[in-house]
């Protein structure tokens, strides 16, 4: 899926460091180059890729928004088909919770990778969350309007046929759902 990338700083776009239309670009790679005042952009005016520092890696900065909340398994629960839980996905680095602003699928639509599911108000603004799964929508756990949902948290419940539906009428996600890990 293509995934929109919002800028969590304000300033100045200096240099490109990653061509459009690349492909596997690897996380933590520099892709461009940002300067907080505007004065500072004649300074990389003969910038190239290559000038940009190895990305050293981070174990203190969340993964970032493309690898968030990615569908787990649910365990088996008794009386329920075979079914995903998706989760409140981190879509900025510094988000710990978010709000459910509104949903954009029903309980037993059809949606398929790209489809928005909903709209989440994070700490910096206000993101469409998009399907990276495809099955029918069984149960909305976390309802619209919902305020400060942990990152990781079950929010929706997903299956293949559309007939196990109906199973997840009144469905309660196990109290011991871990959150989702950060890569």
């Amino acid at each position: 899926a293509t995934i929109g990338w919002e800028s969590q700083d304000e300033g100045y776009v200096a240099a490109i460091a990653v061509p459009e239309g690349s492909q596997d670009v690897p996380v933590g790679k520099p892709v461009l180059v940002l300067v907080e005042e505007q004065g500072s952009l004649g300074a990389f005016s003969d910038y190239k890729p290559s000038d940009a520092p190895a990305a050293a890696p981070s174990s203190s900065s969340p993964a970032p928004a493309a690898a968030a909340a990615p569908a787990a398994p649910a365990a088996p629960a008794t009386n329920y088909p075979a079914h995903n839980l998706l989760s409140m996905p981190a879509l900025s680095p510094t988000m710990t919770a978010g709000n459910i602003a509104t949903y954009k699928v029903k309980v037993g639509e059809k949606i398929a990778p790209g489809d928005l599911i909903c709209d989440i108000e994070t700490d910096k603004a206000t993101i469409g969350w998009e399907s990276q799964e495809e099955g029918f929508v069984a149960a909305i756990i976390v309802p619209e309007g919902s305020s400060e949902v942990p990152v990781g948290s079950p929010v929706l419940v997903v299956v293949d046929d559309k007939t196990d539906v109906p199973a997840f009428a009144s469905y309660q996600p196990p109290s011991s759902s871990p959150p989702a890990a950060a890569a």
